[in-house]
């Protein structure tokens, strides 16, 4: 061929892979060019007369840039897709675990609630229920789908307290108050509620059972005032008892003390009252007694006056605000009111039964120093403490 004429087809790339070992190529083209690449390659020297050197680094090639290109472009990717892959299989795993989690706190939140008789409500604005825990069953006896659609179940005046106490609630503020509630099944139900205004969203209503705490306090109340009964009232009487006067008498004399005012004790026996039991018996003095009993507590007109029985025979008169003209004009009194029973006691000088009566002034205030009231500011007294005197009016 002439010089300067151009070369085509397999002289070409003859000529091109001049320059370069066949052994070396061929070796290299080899190494790379695996699997069904290199299965073709006869079959691509035969039909193209291509040198196999030629065939085989052109392979090569396209089998090098495929595996660059799935290197960079394919296999991170792919790869990452699997990290993420892993991460949210972990993830779902924590979050199906944060669920049972969560499952146990509602469930151990729903067995204290109905442990402490507790449930919320939360009311519209409108004052419809729109949501309601479930813990409503143990307390109301109700589901939370017919508390949803009915409200509570109170009477009109309950309703009526509630309604009032809304509307006096500003945003943000609480308010408490004691509803009674009617159950299913009949029964009663007391709640302590605690009303909370939780603007546009209208109001959230914590209540709590205290039915039984209602009827402890009743039980105590009792108990207290039987209590009070048998330590303060005496039985055959009915009036007060020795320790009722002591009580009252220490107040008594600090309220005296304390406002500059007389005090005065009108101590009342009975004359000749055993020469009348074994005459008459216990049945007929125990009964004389009790009428005498009844004359003296007629006797006192004043709500702060107080009437006791000390004890047999005996019976006193507590008469605040009394000085010693008062308390000779009472102690007379006691003694006309007893002699006008017309009791018969055949052992008795005068033929009735008769009562004997001492008047003793327990607090005198100091002359010159005047009274005081209840609302009054207490000032400075000058002098030492004030004296009580004894007046007697001796057996009349």
């Amino acid at each position: 061929m002439p010089a300067g004429a151009s070369r085509s087809g397999p002289d070409a790339s003859r000529a091109a892979l001049s320059w370069v070992a066949p052994g070396s190529v061929a070796l290299s083209a080899r190494l790379l060019v695996t699997g069904l690449p290199g299965l073709a390659v006869p079959f691509v020297v035969a039909l193209t007369g291509a040198s196999e050197a030629v065939v085989l680094g052109t392979t090569a090639c396209i089998v090098l840039s495929y595996r660059l290109a799935w290197r960079l472009l394919v296999a991170p990717p792919r790869r990452e897709v699997g990290r993420l892959a892993v991460r949210l299989a972990g993830r779902e795993r924590d979050l199906a675990a944060a669920q049972l989690r969560l499952a146990a706190v509602d469930e151990d939140a729903e067995r204290l609630a109905n442990e402490g008789g507790c449930f919320a409500l939360r009311l519209g604005r409108d004052r419809r229920p729109r949501w309601v825990s479930p813990a409503c069953r143990a307390v109301l006896g109700a589901q939370p789908a017919s508390v949803l659609a009915r409200g509570l179940d109170m009477a009109p005046a309950a309703a009526a307290a509630l309604h009032a106490a809304l509307d006096a609630l500003a945003p943000g503020e609480t308010a408490r108050l004691e509803l009674p509630c009617r159950r299913p099944d009949g029964g009663r139900v007391q709640l302590a509620v605690a009303a909370h205004h939780v603007g546009d969203r209208g109001f959230l209503l914590g209540a709590r059972d205290i039915t039984r705490e209602r009827l402890l306090e009743t039980q105590v109340a009792e108990l207290t005032r039987r209590l009070d009964s048998m330590l303060f009232e005496d039985r055959l009487t009915r009036l007060g008892s020795r320790a009722r006067l002591d009580a009252a008498m220490l107040g008594a004399r600090v309220r005296a003390r304390r406002l500059r005012r007389p005090l005065a004790l009108v101590a009342v026996r009975v004359a000749h009252h055993q020469a009348f039991a074994d005459r008459y018996g216990t049945v007929a003095a125990d009964s004389c007694l009790r009428r005498i009993a009844r004359t003296l507590a007629g006797t006192i007109r004043r709500p702060a006056d107080l009437a006791v029985r000390t004890g047999g025979e005996r019976f006193c008169l507590l008469l605040p605000d009394t000085d010693a003209e008062g308390a000779a004009v009472a102690a007379r009194r006691v003694v006309a009111a007893v002699a006008a029973l017309g009791i018969d006691h055949a052992a008795s000088p005068r033929a009735v039964v008769e009562a004997r009566t001492r008047a003793v002034m327990l607090h005198v205030p100091e002359a010159g120093v005047p009274a005081r009231t209840e609302g009054e500011r207490p000032q400075t007294v000058r002098g030492g403490p004030s004296r009580g005197g004894l007046v007697a009016f001796g057996d009349q």
